[in-house]
Formats: C-alpha cells, sequence, structure tokens
C-alpha cells in the first residue's frame, strides 16, 4: 500500500484526532486493520486448482520426532487404527474426537495430520487436524477441523480464515472422494 492510500484511509476514517491521544496505539490499530482487510481480500479470491497430470500426494509420513508433555499426548488404545501409539493433541475437543475415532466401528483408520502437512494460503501455511477412513464408504477419507464450536465468528479471525482456505483447497479434490469439514465431534461427519 501506497503513503497517500494510507493517507486517504485516515482521512476516510473520521477518526485522525484519535493519532494526538495515543499515537502508538492508533498506528498499531490501524495497521492490524488494514492486514485484516487485506487478508480477507486475498482469501476472497483464492482459488485452488489441480494441476493437470499431478495426482496428490501425501509423502509426509516420515517419523516425525515430536517433543511434548504427557499430558497433551493421547495414548492410543487400538493401535490398528492409526499410525502411532501416541496421538499428540491441542484441545480437548481433539483429545474427545481422537477417543470417539477409536470407540467407533464405522471408522477404519484416522490419524492426525502432520505439522509439514501444510496447505498454502495468504496468511501463512494451513494445517488441518485429522484424516478419516471410514469402513465400506464410498469416500475415501475426510480432512477434519476439529473446532469447539462452528461458528467462524467465535474463532481469532486468522484461524477463521484459514479454515476458509482449507474448504476452497479440499473442494478441488471433492471429486476424489476426499471431503473437508470443520467439526466438533465425529457423528458431524457422517452424513
Amino acid at each position: 500500500i501506497t503513503r497517500h492510500t494510507i493517507l486517504e484511509i485516515l482521512k476516510q476514517s473520521g477518526r485522525l484526532a484519535e493519532l494526538e491521544v495515543n499515537p502508538q496505539m492508533f498506528l498499531d490499530n490501524v495497521v492490524s486493520c488494514i492486514q485484516r482487510i487485506l487478508y480477507r481480500l486475498m482469501i476472497d479470491g483464492i482459488k485452488y486448482e489441480k494441476v493437470a497430470g499431478q495426482e496428490y500426494e501425501m509423502m509426509l509420513f516420515e517419523n516425525e520426532e515430536i517433543e511434548t508433555y504427557l499430558a497433551n499426548l493421547f495414548t492410543v488404545t487400538r493401535p490398528e487404527k492409526t499410525l502411532y501409539n501416541y496421538i499428540p493433541i491441542d484441545s480437548n475437543i481433539e483429545r474427545q474426537f481422537a477417543q470417539e475415532c477409536e470407540a467407533s466401528e464405522s471408522i477404519k483408520f484416522f490419524f492426525k495430520l502432520p505439522r509439514g502437512f501444510k496447505i498454502p494460503t495468504p496468511i501463512g501455511g494451513y494445517v488441518p487436524d485429522w484424516a478419516v477412513i471410514f469402513e465400506n464408504d464410498h469416500r475415501i477419507y475426510f480432512v477434519a477441523e476439529t473446532k469447539s464450536t462452528l461458528d467462524a465468528n467465535l474463532l481469532r479471525q486468522v484461524e477463521a480464515m484459514k479454515i476458509e482456505c482449507g474448504k476452497k483447497h479440499f473442494g478441488v479434490f471433492i471429486d476424489t472422494g476426499v471431503e473437508f469439514r470443520q467439526v466438533r465431534e465425529v457423528k458431524e461427519l457422517y452424513g
């Protein structure tokens, strides 16, 4: 953005008097607002496309060493349903989701996507939470994002924008049976 454009934004905001009250806070807020609007414009215009002749591959399942507290690990009790004996989790919602995946007879296999599985977005890489394969289903798997709420307004703004990019990214693969859903629990993947 040019200086002229920033000046016009400030003039048209009608809030220039606030600059004199606390200049640093005012400028920090202006930068934050402008950046948020720029991110929104970039995300609204983003479009993911398949590249002709290339298949979607996940070549990420190398031994990724994870350093974390035991409290941040889910202990797997049915190892035939996932890749590892422990799954790193970031929240109670993720712990509950892992428990539900393990308990569900409809789910054949599930795993937490590794941190190296990043979807490029205009505001940084986005890593969805889970891949789930269903038993005797026409879908190959879901990519699931587990959140305590499905309301984007209640999420951090950057997080909501990255999820929006994830939906657009996986929308390209819908014809292959891959679906993306933001869920709170496993039962929201059905149907």
